[in-house]
């Protein structure tokens, strides 16, 4: 997994983009069939839905952090919040969304703005950066919260 799709900041970012395109998908329908691009079969509801949808789980989602919750994923004192650094959602289009980005930049980019790092707290003596991912998108670092 990339570290920045296991980023809650970074998917929310992700969110508030795909809310800004939509609406120029919505237009793009608009144009006469000859010089409309092609929309992987979406049709005016279905833009309309996602619009509604994806604007829920923004709200949901600035409301509450949909990943892990309870004292089984609590970390130690000091430890940098869970959703900084291994964010998985239980909220089914965050999910979706995360999946989609994974295969976007490993599948549709074949991996060029993927760069290894390497485990960064190998030393088993933990730190302040949990190592979750050895993957990062190149010259992308994820926002951090003031504790993380």
């Amino acid at each position: 997994m990339i570290a920045q799709i296991l980023n809650r900041e970074f998917v929310l970012q992700q969110l508030d983009d795909v809310q800004k395109v939509l609406p120029s998908l919505q237009a793009e329908l608009q144009q006469p069939a000859p010089q409309r691009k092609e929309l992987l079969g979406l049709d005016e509801r279905s833009i309309v839905s996602l619009q509604e949808e994806t604007a829920a789980a923004v709200e949901r989602e600035r409301k509450e952090s949909s990943g892990q919750q309870g004292n089984a994923c609590e970390l130690r004192a000091g430890a940098a919040p869970i959703d900084d650094f291994s964010f998985i959602s239980c909220d089914p289009l965050i999910s979706n969304l995360q999946s989609a980005l994974e295969s976007y930049f490993i599948e549709e980019e074949q991996g060029r703005r993927v760069v290894d790092s390497g485990v960064q707290d190998d030393n088993r003596r933990g730190g302040r950066v949990p190592s979750v991912t050895d993957q990062s998108i190149a010259r992308w670092q994820p926002r951090r919260t003031n504790e993380g």
